[in-house]
């Protein structure tokens, strides 16, 4: 999960992950259980949850606690698939830079998706 990110940001992105997948798709975690499942202190996974309510992936009810927002998932969804676009395109530069031909990266990249894809 690292990718030389911050404690907070690997939590952050793990919470993110598990909306997607419809882990959580209403109630979040409090701090205190966010700390116990993480590891951290309730310092960290307080921040974790304010930094997604600022991207307003969640909102807060005093007292009740933390809700994942009806448009989340979704705008989640867009966000990682821009990542993904961003990331195949320096790939793609990469290849480009190492001389390998646009036909053999399509083969290969074929080969990478029918691999990953079949394990379901």
């Amino acid at each position: 999960m690292n990718d030389n990110l911050s404690k907070w940001e690997e939590i952050k992105r793990s919470l993110e992950m598990d909306i997607i997948k419809n882990v959580y798709t209403d109630k979040m975690p409090s701090i205190n259980e966010l700390a116990r499942l993480y590891g951290c202190s309730t310092r960290t996974s307080a921040k974790v949850l304010d930094v997604m309510r600022k991207e307003e992936i969640i909102h807060n009810e005093k007292c009740i606690g933390y809700f994942v927002k009806p448009h989340a998932r979704e705008m989640l969804l867009d966000a990682y698939k821009d990542v993904c676009v961003e990331k195949m395109e320096q790939l793609v530069r990469e290849a480009q830079t190492l001389g390998i031909p646009q036909e053999t990266l399509l083969k290969l990249s074929n080969v990478c998706i029918t691999k990953i894809y079949s394990k379901g």
